[in-house]
């Protein structure tokens, strides 16, 4: 049985899941496109299930070491996520994008001098990304540093101009963070860029309403809703399944007693 073969999907993802397994053979990429689909969608408990079954088919994919800290660090589980980090760097030592996503779990936990630290091992690895950049631009908003735009720029340079998926992340950082103001210009941003992503509409609609824009967070809400009926989105998102949390952190804790 998978490690997380307990753990239930959103209403209507099974399927999803059939109708693509007609189409794909079950396998690690797969599983890796359906995780990533379900990431970019806000499907984060979703997204961590299929990462963590394309690891069962090959301990030694990135992307799914990667994909599943990240998850976490969305669903607000630092702790978890520094947990799976470590595991992934077990794998891959040194990885600049594991130890920036180690970074942000430390910063989120309130170690901002190892989320420092590791931060700068992750801008000093090889290679670049967007994700390195914004991971700073995390840990700097934690800091209280007021440079983050800096970082935020770059990770909106290296992905592109036509990308929608990192202003509303950056858009996420700063709501987390609870700025506000920021967060719902990268939020109108990512939807400038995809007038169809239903995610983006419904956090556009959450950081409204933290500004006290009751009608445009309404509209905001709406227009998510119109895009995608199936799903409920809740102002504050936190929707999610209250047990989901305590049967992750036990299979998490089984994962190498296997």
């Amino acid at each position: 049985m998978g490690r997380f073969s307990n753990l239930e999907f959103e209403p209507g993802e099974e399927r999803h899941e059939e109708r693509r397994q007609e189409e794909t053979p079950r396998d690690e990429k797969y599983y890796t496109a359906m995780a990533r689909d379900a990431f970019r969608d806000g499907r984060f408990e979703n997204a961590l299930r299929y990462y963590s079954r394309a690891l069962e088919f090959d301990a030694r994919m990135g992307e799914a070491w990667l994909g599943q800290v990240q998850a976490l660090i969305e669903l607000d589980e630092a702790h978890e996520a520094r947990v799976w980090a470590d595991k992934g760097l077990e794998q891959f030592r040194n990885d600049g994008e594991l130890l920036a996503a180690k970074g942000v779990a430390f910063g989120r936990l309130g170690d901002l001098d190892k989320a420092m630290e590791l931060s700068d091992a992750a801008l000093e690895e090889k290679g670049g990304s967007a994700y390195r950049w914004r991971a700073r631009g995390d840990v700097l908003l934690a800091r209280n540093d007021r440079n983050e735009e800096f970082c935020f720029s770059k990770a909106l340079a290296a992905a592109g101009p036509q990308d929608a998926w990192e202003p509303l992340s950056i858009g996420r950082v700063y709501l987390h963070h609870g700025k506000w103001a920021p967060a719902v210009r990268h939020f109108e941003m990512a939807t400038d860029r995809n007038s169809q992503g239903a995610f983006a509409w419904a956090e556009l609609g959450r950081a409204l309403a933290r500004l006290g824009m009751a009608e445009r967070s309404r509209l905001a809400f709406k227009n998510a809703r119109d895009i995608d009926p199936s799903r409920e989105f809740a102002p504050e998102g936190h929707d999610a399944d209250p047990g989901f949390f305590a049967r992750l952190a036990a299979a998490v804790r089984g994962l190498f007693r296997r």
